[in-house]
């Protein structure tokens, strides 16, 4: 499985993925209802601790004090729930106070899709897109930096990342 990354660029500190992830740029976390794509982005906002973030969903099923729960400083994370999803990210990211957006959205269009890329870039930020469903990511897959999937395996509860596909013509695959 591909779970190797390596970029010229710099990158945050994730466990989940070797190398890290990319500190700029729109990446897709696909899966299926409870393989892990919560429990992946919790990890890396723990392994982050000073990243200020922005969690936007159109209908809220987060429970936010879970991630306290689970040692998230809630001090540093803005719940929104809005029907506007786009329009809020972009304001918020346009602000420069968040580093990272996590949106749980299935409805994006490609345009949109192709902004939030253009945003993440201009703003300097991380937007981690999660859906449950494939249909957005493997149709419209030019605006992703990377594509992950999501999964558990039997052996573990615990999430398992693999790279679907990367954007970036700096970036390789290892095999581990």
């Amino acid at each position: 499985m591909k779970n190797t990354l390596s970029y010229s660029q710099s990158t945050y500190c994730f466990s989940l993925l070797k190398g890290g992830i990319p500190k700029t740029g729109l990446i897709g976390i696909q899966g299926t209802l409870g393989s892990g794509k919560t429990e992946a982005v919790i990890q890396f906002l723990n392994e982050n601790d000073k990243l200020k973030a922005v969690w936007v969903e159109s209908e809220f099923n987060l429970y936010p004090q879970a991630l306290g729960l689970q040692g998230v400083s809630l001090e540093r994370i803005l719940f929104l729930e809005s029907s506007w999803v786009f329009w809020c990210v972009t304001q918020v990211l346009k602000s420069q106070i968040f580093q990272v957006a996590i949106l749980y959205h299935d409805a994006f269009s490609e345009v949109e899709l192709r902004r939030l890329q253009i945003l993440a870039r201009q703003t300097q930020s991380l937007i981690l897109l999660l859906q449950d469903t494939e249909k957005i990511l493997s149709q419209v897959r030019w605006p992703f930096l990377l594509q992950l999937e999501s999964r558990r395996t039997q052996v573990s509860s615990h999430p398992i990342l693999n790279i679907l596909r990367s954007k970036n013509s700096e970036l390789w695959h290892a095999q581990i």
